[in-house]
């Protein structure tokens, strides 16, 4: 397998090793990559907050149509913690290329994560990326939301396709403008993983995801589906949780407003 790479929802385009947050009613989960970017195989580690999670994992969606496996894993248990579970990747191909998730079920509450794979001999071998390295959108419902992906190169003036959750989005004609689709008034409808390719190149795995996250009410608001609740304010790239009104942190940041760091230094508010 070629050299491994993980886009996960932070603000660094790739990394080996990363954190990928959900949070719900019922678990929080946390997806991790243990694995090193040079060796022969590669693994996700999925761990929630609620002991008796029931966790499942998978490949998301289907790139290499004939090898590629959908089928719903339970994982292996992990021996240090026991309520987290490990999922060795690839899934039934020669390649890890491709979208996967985590889904934790404690209470009749279901949590899902996602995170992407992107695998390439070189970071410069991918010629589809996403635009400021940006690979995921946190939106709420009626923003002005533009999903965009540079093409670095075209030699052969191919057809760039849209898909969206490994479907071809041919409907979506009068949204996008080759290399970006624009959502005027985006709904949850519109959440999903976005993926731009060249028509006869998706399996050369030389392109990218963007995932779009649609929070369920109206900028400031929580508790869909009325949404009567006011969002706490949320500072270094934290979101407020339309479920819940708190603020999910970014990875070194934590509070009620996600002002509190683990590096003293940049314990200060900021956007």
């Amino acid at each position: 397998m070629a050299n491994v790479f993980i886009y996960f929802r932070v603000l660094i385009q790739l990394v080996a090793i990363g954190i990928h947050n959900g949070f719900a009613a019922g678990t929080h989960l946390t997806i991790l990559n243990v694995g090193s970017p040079f060796a022969n195989y590669e693994q996700f580690q999925c761990y929630p907050s609620e002991a008796g999670t029931t966790i499942t994992l998978g490949r998301a969606f289907k790139i290499a149509s004939r090898s590629d496996s959908t089928a719903e894993q339970p994982g292996r248990v992990h021996s240090g913690f026991p309520n987290a579970r490990i999922l060795p990747i690839p899934i039934g191909s020669e390649n890890a290329f491709g979208a996967y998730y985590c889904k934790g079920v404690v209470g009749g509450e279901e949590t899902i994560v996602y995170t992407t794979i992107v695998d390439t001999q070189t970071v410069q071998d991918s010629v589809i990326i996403p635009t400021n390295h940006k690979t995921s959108i946190t939106a709420s419902i009626g923003d002005r939301v533009t999903v965009s992906f540079d093409v670095e190169s075209n030699p052969d003036n191919e057809e760039l396709i849209w898909r969206k959750d490994g479907d071809r989005l041919d409907n979506y004609n009068y949204l996008y403008d080759q290399s970006s689709v624009t959502f005027e008034n985006v709904g949850l409808e519109n959440a999903g993983m976005y993926e731009l390719h060249f028509e006869t190149e998706r399996e050369q795995f030389q392109h990218s995801f963007i995932e779009l996250i649609v929070r369920g009410c109206t900028s400031g608001r929580w508790g869909p589906p009325r949404c009567t609740g006011f969002c706490n304010k949320c500072y270094n790239g934290g979101v407020c949780d339309d479920k819940t009104g708190d603020c999910i942190c970014p990875a070194g940041f934590s509070g009620d407003n996600c002002i509190t760091s683990k590096y003293e230094y940049s314990s200060t508010k900021c956007c």
